[in-house]
């Protein structure tokens, strides 16, 4: 565990975020990831900072169209 800086702007950016599948039981998850300076922020933590960003810079990352799909 760690705790670091990441600048609010960083996730706004669209080549920031990875969206991967996560398999669960027999189910298709999809789940954000972020990269930064050698850590993963990912699952509900970069979830939140999508909604934040999209709320605080309009920044229209899209995870509904994804969730949608890769959780059928």
């Amino acid at each position: 565990e760690s705790v670091f800086e990441v600048p609010v702007n960083f996730f706004a950016e669209p080549e920031q975020l990875h969206l991967d599948d996560f398999v669960y039981g027999e189910r298709i998850r999809g789940v954000p990831r972020y990269e930064y300076e050698g850590y993963t922020i990912w699952g509900i933590t970069a979830a939140i900072m999508v909604q934040l960003v999209n709320l605080a810079f309009d920044a229209k990352l899209d995870l509904e169209d994804y969730w949608k799909g890769a959780s059928s």
